[in-house]
């Protein structure tokens, strides 16, 4: 099983003979979720293929990305520190797989091996700078200039400039339950001509014909 596809497990150093028996591939819908705010995680994932988004609920009922996580890493990670209670609501993007593992196994694996240790710690703490970023992000940029750093960074992630999401992630998007989405511009196209989405950039060198007052990223 090429557990090495996820960067995190990769980097466990010798530490990953330890972690493999405990290792089980499972997917993951799009748009399914792992664990809500305030829920007890009962296993980390890490990823495999496919995003998830770690997602704060603000007071009006919307939900805004606090990181993404992809096969650089891990999510319900926090387990290895022994925090059992889910932070965020973390959804996934696409349809995914990852290697889940039993968050006490996790715990107990991090205090035994050193190895394990110093990747997990060094990984959490990234994800809590780039919590820290987006937060900043929201607050001084424009719509414009956070959708421009959202397709980069996922685009990157997943080492595609094609992104591509579902159709009921465009419905969310219509009805209001979701801010913004990325998607195959010929399939928004109809949309953006009835005035019920307003598409912001397309990412290529030059602008799509279906969308030509469109911004290229």
């Amino acid at each position: 099983m090429p557990h090495s596809a996820n960067r995190l497990l990769a980097a466990f150093g010798e530490g990953l003979v330890l972690a493999q028996p405990h290792l089980k591939l499972v997917s993951i819908r799009a748009r399914g979720g792992l664990a809500a705010t305030g829920e007890r995680g009962e296993h980390a994932y890490f990823l495999h293929s496919g995003l998830l988004a770690l997602m704060i609920p603000l007071e009006d009922g919307s939900l805004t990305a606090a990181a993404v996580i992809g096969r650089e890493g891990v999510v319900g990670g926090l387990c290895a520190l022994g925090l059992g209670t889910s932070l965020t609501r973390d959804i996934a993007y696409f349809d995914a797989q990852a290697y889940a593992m039993e968050a006490e196994r996790l715990y107990d694996l991090t205090h035994r091996s050193q190895s394990i240790h110093d990747a997990m710690e060094n990984y959490l703490l990234g994800i809590i700078g780039q919590g820290t970023r987006n937060t900043a992000c929201n607050v001084r940029h424009s719509t414009e200039g956070r959708v421009a750093r959202w397709l980069l960074t996922i685009g990157s992630m997943l080492e595609s400039p094609e992104i591509r999401l579902s159709q009921a992630a465009l419905t969310d998007t219509i009805g209001g339950h979701t801010d913004l989405v990325a998607t195959n511009a010929l399939e928004v196209a109809p949309l953006a001509k009835s005035g019920k989405l307003r598409v912001l950039a397309v990412m290529g060198a030059e602008r799509t014909a279906g969308l030509p007052n469109a911004p290229t990223l």
